[in-house]
């Protein structure tokens, strides 16, 4: 699932389509738009993006008229703007300016495609936290306070802090050493600390490296992950200590961690 590093990828690709005319919109998969069909259309037929923004996993656009073009990816999604070169599992699909298109994207046709004239609004009827990299450190102590249960479940919950999945989750816990199943109310101030500042660390390298596995640092598990799905050779070594990389089932959710520097 694309989660924040993602998705401000694709805001920033998503720019290309500022200020330019929409001229035709093209809905192929009816089932994942949240508002009607003639709501979307009448927003954004003729019309102009003029903004982009970003909740969590979600990407907004702004429209000339006032109201926004919410955008969630699902499982699978992502954006594309082209010319010629047509991609495929296209749910959403708009001419813009001079023959450009600016589509989305989803191979399991899931996600969310809304209209909202209210961001603040929008954000609490979805129930979503602080983003991940707006919350301060005040307000992540604050919440953590309140919270028992794993610290992977505790940074996956969208309702206290937005954007961040499976894939970031392990990868914050693993620079830091802490265990998955490590309880909230176990670590200390000073560790919560260091956890809030590794997960904007790694959020922003992640950003850095367009949130392309192969371009991470070299010590990132992130790197891993697919060799470790396909039980690869060699796959399962910690690339920080040497240690052996395990799978376990945490909160319902998959977890990658190394048994070794992981306590």
């Amino acid at each position: 699932m694309p989660e924040l590093p993602d998705v401000e990828i694709f805001r920033k690709r998503a720019r290309k389509a500022l200020n330019k005319k929409i001229k035709t919109v093209n809905i192929k998969q009816k089932k994942i738009l949240k508002t009607s069909e003639s709501t979307l259309r009448k927003h954004l037929n003729g019309n102009k993006f003029t903004g982009t923004s970003r909740h969590g996993k979600y990407l907004f656009m702004k429209i000339n008229d006032g109201y926004l073009l919410a955008l969630h990816f699902g499982m699978t999604g992502e954006i594309s703007y082209y010319k010629k070169e047509k991609p495929k599992h296209i749910v959403l699909e708009m001419e813009v300016g001079d023959k450009y298109n600016f589509a989305v994207i989803s191979i399991r046709k899931l996600g969310e495609i809304d209209i909202t004239d209210n961001l603040k609004k929008f954000l609490k009827n979805k129930n979503l936290g602080k983003d991940a990299l707006s919350i301060n450190k005040k307000q992540f102590l604050k919440l953590t306070e309140k919270s028992k249960g794993s610290i992977k479940t505790f940074l996956m919950d969208q309702s206290k802090i937005a954007g961040i999945g499976n894939i970031y989750t392990d990868e914050i816990l693993f620079q830091l050493g802490i265990h998955p199943k490590k309880k909230v109310e176990d670590l200390e101030e000073k560790e919560l600390e260091k956890l809030f500042e590794k997960m904007k660390n790694v959020l922003k390298e992640a950003i850095k490296h367009s949130a392309i596995r192969e371009k991470m640092p070299r010590n990132y598990l992130i790197k891993k992950r697919a060799d470790l799905a396909h039980n690869k050779e060699k796959a399962d070594k910690c690339p920080k200590c040497g240690g052996k990389i395990k799978n376990i089932t945490v909160g319902g959710r998959s977890a990658y961690f190394c048994s070794k520097h992981q306590k």
